[in-house]
């Protein structure tokens, strides 16, 4: 789950260009009997919820390697209540984290910075939906073995 900082794909394919958001929530698969549920209860939790100030404080290098630059992200109460109510809801529908050393008190907000695109330190923005993002096969038709990332949903928040 992501806050976008730049607008969701009217399409809903947001594996192309540069689309930059706070990581919320880490990949993560639920049960196929739960996903209406997790739907549900994300629009009762942004619906309680009003938008979100994102700021960035510092720079960073992320990944397995360190190889992937990112931008901070204060940890406010706000955004850390965020997290545990989605975290919470997540565990509630029988979700698993693919990292959960990323959750809960590893959760550490950020944006990555591609293409030298990020969330400059020192800039804020005020994130008003979550979104809800699945990563779907290419065909293999298309000469590619990857995955794209799909939006599932955008939930407002207020």
């Amino acid at each position: 789950m992501i806050l976008p900082i730049d607008p969701l794909p009217s399409d809903g394919d947001y594996s192309v260009g540069k689309r930059r958001h706070c990581t919320l929530l880490q990949p993560f698969t639920v049960p196929t009997e739960q996903a209406e549920a997790l739907r549900v209860g994300i629009g009762e939790v942004t619906r309680a919820t009003p938008p979100i100030r994102l700021e960035s404080v510092g720079e960073d290098l992320y990944g397995p390697e360190h190889t992937v630059p990112v931008h901070i992200i204060r940890r406010t109460p706000e955004l850390l209540s965020l997290h545990r109510r989605i975290l919470l809801l997540a565990e509630e529908v029988g979700g698993h984290l693919e990292s959960p050393e990323w959750a809960g008190e590893g959760y550490s907000p950020h944006v990555a910075i591609r293409d030298g695109l990020g969330l400059e330190v020192g800039t804020a923005h005020v994130a008003d939906e979550l979104g809800l993002i699945t990563y779907m096969p290419i065909p293999a038709e298309r000469g590619a073995s990857d995955m794209r990332k799909v939006v599932l949903g955008s939930f407002p928040f207020g």
